[in-house]
């Protein structure tokens, strides 16, 4: 009697997603830096409402992601959440302008992505390599910022269009960076109901 032939096993792919994380973190460190450059500086009296939507947006999308029961599919929201922040601010670039509502908006999206990653780290300790380098990127451009200001001098308003185009730039290659990194929770987020 011969042995049934079987088929070697697949070989397992291991899952990166907690390393993604960690990676996607200073893009997200970049946005908050551009965004508080673009939306909060030298913004005036006028601009003041600016600061509470900024801040309030950040913290409901850092909050929102808890919600979620499932830790690991949770990063699955963040090629979505992504993909309509750069939706955001390609219309108020090319259409719309920056009212306040519009940034709290895109705060709201930018802040859940921060918050999926977070939500996803708690099975994990927590590596400060990626933490350490979103705010060092967030603090760079800031003061950047206030550096150029204070010793250059210039117009206000030329400068945060600049910033704004670099803040498109980086929105939009965070939006293809999560889509690649998290194509399959994204897919699992999509077909699970």
């Amino acid at each position: 009697m011969t042995k049934p032939a079987t088929r070697p096993p697949l070989p397992q792919v291991p899952d990166h997603t907690h390393y993604y994380v960690t990676v996607l973190l200073p893009f997200f460190g970049a946005v908050f830096g551009l965004a508080l450059c673009a939306f909060v500086w030298n913004r005036g009296i006028e601009g003041l409402p600016t600061v509470p939507l900024f801040f309030g947006g950040w913290l409901a999308g850092l909050l929102l992601p808890r919600v979620y029961k499932q830790r690991y599919r949770v990063v699955g929201f963040i090629p979505y959440t992504t993909t309509v922040a750069l939706v955001i601010v390609g219309l108020a670039e090319l259409v719309l302008g920056w009212p306040n509502w519009l940034v709290g908006l895109f705060c709201l999206f930018e802040g859940f992505g921060v918050g999926a990653i977070l939500r996803y780290r708690d099975r994990y300790r927590l590596e400060p390599l990626g933490f350490y380098s979103a705010a060092l990127i967030a603090f760079c451009i800031a003061a950047a910022v206030i550096g150029f200001f204070h010793y250059v001098g210039g117009n206000s308003e030329s400068l945060r269009l600049v910033y704004q185009l670099a803040l498109l730039i980086v929105v939009g290659v965070l939006a293809v960076v999560a889509w690649v990194l998290f194509m399959r929770p994204a897919v699992e987020i999509f077909v699970e109901p």
